[in-house]
């Protein structure tokens, strides 16, 4: 198993033993805009969960170029006066030992029981509880974790539309296009059955 830390445990010490503080009034605020919003993943969702941010990214880090890559834990809803003082390391791999998204497969599984303990269980102390609310990164780290098939320099560069770069359908020869919904966008686009297993 490639080394990470376990979020709800990060979230517990910094919560539980630092005394990190993010107002309830905040949080509460936060969901409540998102639901006013029609984002469906705050109708259902108790307000009392402070919302947690992942993303990927990668990096070099010698003279030779050689990369790394990671995954970063966020709060969106805690900005200290540092912005590297909000950002929590969870992995970390360099690209020689990186063995490609099959290899990133146990350590997403791994983050995915962390945070369930972190969104069904209250901290001992602080009694705080935690929703994965964005999953970000840079386009290249995305085109990687989602697998996803249309990128800048392919045919069909738009994730969300048919738009080709090449003859009929091409940027300059559309008199309208439609839009994906997320849910297409996440059946038709994203090879699924890499994350699945």
């Amino acid at each position: 198993m490639i080394p990470m830390y376990d979020p709800h445990l990060v979230l517990s010490y910094l919560f539980d033993e630092v005394g990190l503080e993010i107002d309830e009034e905040q949080v509460r605020s936060y969901w409540q805009s998102a639901a006013e919003r029609g984002c469906p993943w705050a109708q259902t969702e108790d307000f009392d969960r402070v919302p947690v941010k992942l993303f990927g990214d990668d990096c070099v880090y010698d003279e030779r170029l050689t990369k790394a890559y990671a995954i970063v834990m966020s709060l969106p809803l805690w900005r200290p006066k540092a912005a590297r003082n909000s950002r929590f390391l969870l992995w970390v791999q360099k690209s020689s030992e990186f063995v490609g998204f099959e290899g990133l497969q146990p350590v997403l599984a791994r983050m995915v029981w962390s945070l369930n303990i972190a969104y069904d269980q209250r901290l001992p102390k602080s009694g705080r509880r935690f929703c994965v609310c964005e999953i970000g990164g840079d386009w290249a780290w995305n085109r990687f974790f989602w697998q996803i098939e249309r990128h800048w320099n392919s045919l069909k560069p738009c994730p969300f539309c048919d738009v080709q770069k090449f003859g009929p359908q091409a940027y300059s020869n559309l008199p309208d296009f439609s839009w994906k919904s997320n849910a297409d966008f996440l059946s038709t686009i994203v090879a699924l059955e890499c994350l699945i297993g």
